[in-house]
């Protein structure tokens, strides 16, 4: 039984996620953990959602000069033509 560092009430061990795999677990439990990325999430709505916003667009953009890169790099298997 190990006291949960959010709320401090003594918990199963199970009850926490793992930190590092096998060797380490987090503090707080994962409902209390989810609790507060909820209440950060609800405090902080309008900052989350442009920070997801232009990472998509990033992410995007990251995944289209790879297919570019990657076509430049990698001839057509059937007709060996270039497809930039």
């Amino acid at each position: 039984m190990n006291n949960c560092s959010k709320c401090g009430l003594p918990k199963d061990e199970s009850e926490y996620s793992w930190s590092i795999r096998g060797i380490k677990r987090h503090s707080a439990r994962n409902s209390c953990s989810a609790e507060e990325r909820l209440d950060y999430y609800q405090r902080n709505k309008d900052k989350e959602l442009k920070y997801r916003a232009e990472r998509q667009v990033a992410t995007k953009e990251e995944a289209r000069h790879f297919v570019f890169t990657y076509l430049s790099n990698h001839p057509c298997v059937d007709c060996g033509q270039a497809d930039p």
